[in-house]
């Protein structure tokens, strides 16, 4: 079928296979993938996860070439893009799509007349990873408060709770609802924790007490 179409452009977005050389190769001039990071880190099918595991560092989108192996290509269109602090997984999506499809749209325009140019990934800085898994919720008070409240509030959505870890020991979180620098608040609501921080605090929601309640 899509040999029939005779396409000059073949791209595709967060697709978790590996496609072949016989179908890139009937893109008359460029394979293209849109990929939500900085390549060459995060590679992998779930970057968004790792991003906001992060806290949000290292944000960005990257148009490249598709090759034999996964997020591998040489890049052809990169940009860095600001993290909403405290965003919701859908809405760091929806900001970093907006980015990849102009960078797509350049990176054509760019291969019609003649202008793209190409660069190869640097191994060196490259990183993969795959799924996350359930020890993969997890994010430690050693870590700056922004940090933490970047990651809960980002994957919040997935429905997974997330464990914080403290050095003597570790509670379950579904969602976090404020934090700050200073003093702590000092009267929780009965579903609410405060959680302490390097350098600030958390007030994060307990299990259980949302069922029923949209997070958002």
């Amino acid at each position: 079928l899509i040999s029939s179409l005779e396409p000059d452009f073949l791209a595709v977005a967060c697709f978790p296979r590996l496609i072949p050389a016989e179908m890139t190769n009937i893109a008359r001039v460029a394979a293209l993938n849109v990929h939500p990071s900085l390549l060459p880190m995060h590679r992998g099918p779930d970057p968004l996860f790792w991003i906001m595991r992060d806290g949000g560092e290292g944000c960005g989108v990257t148009v490249h070439a598709l090759s034999d192996q996964f997020d591998a290509g040489h890049i052809l269109a990169q940009r860095a893009v600001p993290y909403p602090a405290g965003a919701r997984e859908s809405e760091v999506e929806t900001v970093v799509a907006q980015a990849g499809a102009e960078l797509l749209t350049g990176a054509i325009d760019a291969a019609t007349t003649g202008t793209l140019q190409a660069s190869e990934q640097d191994e060196r800085h490259a990183t993969y990873e795959s799924w996350p898994r359930a020890v993969d919720f997890t994010v430690s008070t050693d870590r700056p408060v922004l940090h933490a409240w970047n990651f809960i509030r980002g994957v919040a959505q997935r429905g997974i709770p997330i464990r914080i870890k403290t050095a003597r020991h570790s509670t379950l979180v579904v969602d976090a609802q404020d934090y700050g620098y200073g003093s702590a608040p000092a009267d929780p609501a009965p579903d609410e924790l405060i959680v302490t921080f390097e350098d600030g605090w958390l007030r994060a929601v307990r299990p259980g007490e949302i069922r029923g309640r949209h997070v958002g």
